[in-house]
């Protein structure tokens, strides 16, 4: 049959992805049904239109997808009434506060989204299936994760509003969608529905609850003249938030120049330490919703980083404000005011630096000793009233060492760093927060010394390989005349140009497109992983037992003991000769293996990552700063938390090794060179057991 195509029904296969074979098929064997047009053809989730006459192509699409409810027993519908009277009384309850701004201007009502009647339909449908009842389903959510829905179009209208994340909330949505109660039309205006959003987003005042903002348009904003007010609300949150809001802006369309501001709107919340992306997923109701889920990931993520592991309790945010990264890195300060900056004459300023030393019992000893300002010009310090940097744990501030005039900026610029969460305890804690912080940067910078050891003491590798070592640190006790005695982190500034990071402490590897996501099988396998390394890797012959003993004071003496088996013989690992021709590797490469190395080195018991930092080019070595240090001992399991918060324990290290293995190289193996076979450390049904950690 030869059938006469229109340009419109073109362009419609084009944008929908649809081969003409596909529509041949349809009219061989799909089922005839009548219509306004001329007739109708349905066949393998496919409709095609042709004239009365079949002799023209009309136009043609995907199947609207059919969403069913779900059947919510008695018991779980009181549950729901109960959590959502809470939810409603008691906003310290909530976990996340989320808001998804739809745009349901006219254009939203073109059918180019395969699966979906509508690009409108679309996003509803994907709200329900990918954002719902994915987390409902994941247990990544529940009554206490509030969800609100924000139409964009000439006015901001509330659809949804702090709504519990339950079944009856997906069956409200299904039934929205099956009965086309959704309409497009008019103009979609941004600055409306961000105000709706801005005032959704701090109602409430507990800082415990994570923070989403999701913004989905099909285009330019109608409101286009109003630019700067649009980009000023965006910051505004995010000197407000920071870390603590996610913000995902996701276009709807087929042409990336149409979404210069929601890029513009990324960029700017980022600057001020908001999670945020930009997506363009294809025309498909699956890509449309897989940047939903992943947007659901991070939210997770948020809400992990702010649970206390003990009590499993999310953590309230210290509330500061934020100033522009950029700015913060790019400007050159030379003095310092009052309005912008906090100013301490030295008499009110003690500088602490940290010493460790092995006593006649070869035991940890550590003591903080008074030091000298950093410059001998110094008569004053100054701290920044704002943060520019925010990561899971810590705050940084702009921190200067000052003149006699107490303006004039002496010596190097210098970074201060604080707890990002509220500490209980007051100042006592807030001292072993940073103590706790500089002695694991110390920990970390006595292995990067053993492992370019090894590294110089291997003929294989290149003496052009980099090596490795972490900033120094100090602690500034700052006495304040409204706040008392305050301890902070003191390290160098880093050339932010060249800062990188090669991995984090959630399985991260550079070069992957995202953080992976560790669900409850994935993990599983991890752990399954990490008890083979446990079984057949290889424990310290040489003399890195001692790298094991920060808080020795705490530990069994068996600790030392095992972790310094044959230390005193002789070990081939520092005398390998090999004639071959020596490799230099890469900066990345050595990050990897540095990593590797940690936690063979120190007996198992400790791996070093999220490492980040610079590579010095002129000293060729990696500088690395803000350390995590994940540690597990089978001996002392009730120790959590041993290097802060960010020390996920055997977990992490699970995490790391699972997705190290793509890029475990040559380099690893050679830097791992005379250690002894791992023992069967859990005993029978060790493998059951090292899940549960």
């Amino acid at each position: 049959m030869i059938i006469k195509e229109t340009e419109h029904a073109r362009q419609r296969r084009a944008e929908r992805g649809i081969d003409k074979k596909d529509l041949q098929e349809a009219l061989k064997h799909g089922e005839e049904h009548p219509c306004k047009f001329g007739r109708k053809y349905k066949y393998n989730g496919l409709t095609y239109i042709v004239s009365w006459n079949k002799k023209k192509e009309i136009t043609c699409y995907a199947n609207a997808f059919k969403m069913k409810k779900v059947n919510i027993p008695g018991k779980m519908l009181e549950h729901a009434y109960v959590a959502k009277k809470r939810v409603e009384q008691d906003p310290s309850c909530w976990k996340s506060n989320t808001v998804i701004v739809v745009d349901t201007s006219g254009s939203m009502r073109e059918s180019d989204v395969w699966g979906a009647s509508s690009r409108l339909h679309a996003v509803w449908l994907c709200v329900a299936l990918d954002f719902i009842a994915h987390r409902l389903e994941s247990g990544n959510a529940g009554p206490y994760d509030v969800i609100s829905v924000v139409f964009m179009g000439e006015q901001g209208h509330t659809a949804i509003k702090l709504a519990p994340t339950t079944w009856q909330l997906y069956n409200k949505i299904v039934d929205q969608y099956n009965n086309r109660n959704l309409m497009a039309k008019g103009h979609g205006f941004y600055i409306p529905s961000l105000k709706i959003a801005q005032k959704i987003l701090t109602c409430n005042k507990s800082s415990s609850c994570a923070l989403s903002l999701i913004f989905m348009s099909d285009g330019r904003p109608s409101d286009l003249c109003s630019k700067d007010s649009i980009l000023e609300s965006v910051e505004a949150l995010g000197k407000m938030f920071g870390r603590r809001l996610n913000f995902t802006a996701v276009g709807i369309g087929n042409h990336s120049s149409e979404f210069e501001m929601l890029k513009n709107m990324v960029d700017i919340a980022k600057d001020f330490g908001v999670q945020s992306t930009f997506v363009l997923p294809s025309m498909t109701t699956s890509a449309l919703g897989a940047s939903l889920t992943s947007t659901a990931t991070t939210l997770t993520r948020t809400q992990t980083e702010m649970t206390d592991i003990k009590t499993m309790k999310q953590h309230n945010v210290r509330e500061v404000i934020r100033e522009s990264r950029r700015k913060a890195l790019e400007e050159v300060v030379t003095s310092v005011s009052l309005e912008d900056y906090y100013l301490y004459r030295l008499d009110n300023v003690q500088r602490y630096v940290y010493h460790e030393w092995r006593d006649e019992n070869r035991k940890l000893q550590y003591f903080y000793d008074t030091a000298e300002m950093q410059h001998p010009m110094a008569k004053f310090v100054a701290m920044n009233k704002k943060v520019f940097g925010e990561g899971a744990e810590r705050y940084a501030f702009r921190f200067f060492e000052v003149g006699e005039d107490g303006k004039t900026v002496v010596g190097k610029p210098l970074v201060a760093k604080e707890s990002r969460l509220v500490l209980d305890g007051g100042e006592k804690h807030r001292k072993r927060f940073v103590q706790t912080f500089c002695r694991t940067q110390q920990l970390a910078r006595r292995i990067a010394d053993e492992f370019n050891a090894k590294l110089d003491s291997l003929n294989r590798i290149d003496k052009a390989t980099p090596r490795v070592t972490f900033l120094d640190c100090s602690v500034y006790e700052l006495n304040d005349n409204y706040l008392g005695k305050q301890s902070v982190l003191v390290e160098e500034k880093i050339d932010h140009m060249k800062w990188h990071k090669w991995n984090t402490n959630n399985g991260y590897v550079e070069g992957m497109e995202e953080v992976p996501e560790f669900t409850h099988d994935k993990l599983k396998a991890a752990f399954d992983h990490l008890a083979k390394l446990e079984l057949h890797d290889d424990v310290p012959k040489f003399g890195i037992g001692d790298l094991d003993a920060i808080y020795e004071d705490d530990e069994e003496d068996e600790t030392e003991n095992e972790d310094s088996e044959g230390n005193n013989s002789k070990s081939s690992s520092f005398d390998v000769r090999i004639t071959c021709t020596p490799i230099k590797f890469t900066a990345s490469e050595v990050a990897q293996a540095f990593s590797h190395f940690s936690y063979l080195a120190t007996g198992r018991k400790r791996l070093i990552c999220d490492l980040q930092g610079i590579f010095d080019e002129a000293s060729n070595t990696l500088k690395f700063t803000d350390p995590v240090i994940h540690y597990y001992n089978y001996r002392r399991q009730d120790r959590e938390n041993v290097h802060g918060r960010t020390d996920r324990g055997r977990k992490g290290m699970a995490m790391f090794f699972e997705t190290h293995k793509g890029c475990c190289g040559h380099l690893c193996r050679l830097v791992t060179l005379g250690f002894k076979r791992g023992r069967m450390r859990h005993g029978k049904g060790s493998r059951q057991r090292s899940f549960a950690h």
